[in-house]
């Protein structure tokens, strides 16, 4: 029995830079075109900033993961601002990128840096949040570290990390810690 799945228009941006994000991956390991994938992720991010605009204008909204991320107008503004930031990224680096040896993985990263802050603007929960938060930071770590060769650039990436970790886990403790307490309280009533 096949099941239809209903696919809300305001998951499109998300849809659209998780499968760029696969195209772009795919890319890279087939084909290693550098020109091309940075055509790929600019018209990506162009793509993206253009639904969301035109979704803000519809004034709907969508949930995914039950209640966990809710798409409405206010994640679309932010969605088109963290688009135009990866844009601004994806057309400024070709100085940067000439001096690396494997730049392939950087636009894959920009698009996923782009479509973790896309699920942050989209949480409805601490929980929800932290996760969204922790996944657009995964790839921010990797593009500290993506100058390999600069000493800087290594700092640079341990103290994030570390800095990173010692946030989260902190945060985590914290929503154990209050999750505990709203269980301690329902149990006694």
């Amino acid at each position: 029995m096949v099941s239809h799945m209903n696919i809300s228009p305001e998951f499109l941006p998300v849809l659209v830079l998780a499968f760029g994000a696969l195209l772009l991956f795919l890319q890279d390991v087939l084909l290693e075109d550098v020109t091309l994938s940075r055509l790929i992720s600019i018209a990506l991010l162009l793509c993206t900033t253009v639904l969301s605009l035109l979704l803000i204008q519809s004034h709907s909204h969508a949930y995914i993961a039950g209640d966990s991320f809710l798409f409405d107008s206010f994640s679309q503004i932010f969605g088109v601002v963290f688009s135009l930031s990866a844009l601004l990224v994806v057309l400024t680096d070709s100085q940067f990128l000439k001096r690396l040896s494997s730049p392939f993985e950087f636009y894959v990263l920009v698009v996923l840096a782009t479509l973790g802050m896309y699920f942050v603007a989209a949480s409805t929960n601490l929980i929800a949040l932290f996760v969204a938060f922790e996944m657009s930071t995964v790839a921010t770590y990797a593009m500290t570290l993506f100058d390999k060769n600069n000493p800087h650039s290594a700092e640079a990436a341990i103290k994030f990390f570390v800095v990173s970790a010692l946030s989260a886990g902190i945060i985590f403790v914290r929503d154990i810690s209050c999750l505990s307490c709203n269980w301690k309280h329902r149990f006694e009533a």
